[in-house]
């Protein structure tokens, strides 16, 4: 990838720990997305880093493999992670680029590094659309590769920090030709081949929570004593509020015979809390001033 900026800098890698910097303002499950970090995520996905909001925490998965880099047994990097922003204003596309990634379960088993793959991440700033692109690839043992899976787990998924629990999921299943989208962990299966597309628009993983969000208020803000909850149209089944470091101070479970609630925070202390209103997923999630 021409004119990027090297996340690696020529250093040899595995489970990296690199940030890479939002060049424009970007959602995912309607959450502002600051930072993306490679977290130590084995090497083949992201994190989405929402400082507003760190109760959940958006995953993305172009390639979810144990890669490393395929200059491990040399000494040598000969797999560079990079990034670039393409476009003008409005129409920026972030690109983070995978090169001749190794896996670590065949240097771990076999002591070689024989095969690798290439492929992009490419998030979008007019649309929020995300979109996984792969390149050539060379894998003679799939099964040490996929770790025992028919291929890659590819997708988005959200992550709640409080229960250890999926929210949200968006995984591809099926023939890595033609997959089909699913709600439950499963994987690709086969290498996508060299110039596969795999495009998520932003109304298959945002669209309707930012909807739903909008129908929640939440008011005033910041508060003193009486917060105020209202919503339409929506089948609430649980409030929660959680203090700042994540401990749940409240809890509502009822069935709501309107479409009203009030909670009062006089006996709480000053500072921030966590409202979470749900049905069967989250709802609205919103950062309130407790005076």
């Amino acid at each position: 990838m021409t004119g990027a900026t090297s996340l690696n800098n020529n250093q040899l890698w595995d489970d990296p720990n690199y940030l890479v910097p939002m060049a424009f303002g970007f959602t995912m499950f309607g959450r502002a997305i600051d930072l993306l970090s490679f977290d130590e995520f084995l090497g083949g996905g992201l994190i989405g880093i929402a400082n507003a909001d760190t109760l959940f925490t958006p995953i993305i998965l172009p390639f979810d493999a144990d890669l490393i880099d395929r200059g491990d047994l040399s000494g040598v990097s000969q797999s560079p992670l990079s990034y670039k922003v393409d476009g003008l204003a409005g129409n920026k596309i972030l690109k983070i680029e995978w090169n001749n990634a190794g896996s670590f379960d065949e240097a771990d088993s076999l002591n070689t590094l024989n095969d690798y793959v290439n492929f992009q991440l490419w998030l979008y700033e007019s649309s929020h659309d995300i979109e996984f692109h792969y390149g050539p690839s060379s894998i003679a043992n799939e099964t040490i590769f996929y770790y025992g899976l028919p291929g890659p787990i590819a997708g988005i998924i959200q992550w709640d920090e409080l229960t250890s629990n999926l929210t949200d999921v968006h995984l591809l299943q099926g023939s890595q030709d033609n997959p089909t989208l699913v709600d439950s962990v499963a994987p690709v299966i086969g290498t996508p081949a060299d110039g596969t597309i795999y495009k998520f628009t932003n109304q298959i993983v945002g669209m309707d929570r930012q909807k739903s969000q909008k129908s929640v208020k939440a008011y005033p803000n910041p508060v003193d004593d009486i917060l105020t909850l209202t919503w339409a149209e929506q089948d609430i089944k649980e409030v929660v509020l959680y203090n700042s470091i994540g401990k749940r101070v409240y809890g509502e479970t009822t069935s709501f015979n309107s479409a009203k609630l009030q909670i009062d925070l006089s006996g709480f202390s000053p500072g921030m809390y966590y409202v979470h209103i749900r049905t069967g997923q989250v709802l609205m999630n919103q950062t309130i001033v407790k005076l």
